[in-house]
């Protein structure tokens, strides 16, 4: 599963973000790897820190489900 993180706070609140969108479950393992990361800048918001995570784990549903 993808899910995308954003913070104006930087990379690490991103990630965090994008984790919070699917977290673990007891103790079921979850892994979260960075597939991409960006920053969008300009405009009235300033900096958007934004990263796409793959969630995967027994529990976690395929994207191609």
């Amino acid at each position: 599963m993808l899910v995308t993180g954003s913070s104006q706070g930087g990379f690490a609140e991103a990630l965090e973000d994008a984790m919070s969108q699917q977290p673990t479950r007891g103790d079921i393992p979850r892994r979260y790897e960075i597939v991409r990361a960006w920053v969008d800048a300009g405009g009235i918001a300033g900096l958007w820190y934004r990263c796409d995570v793959a969630v995967t784990g027994p529990d976690v549903p395929d994207s191609d489900d």
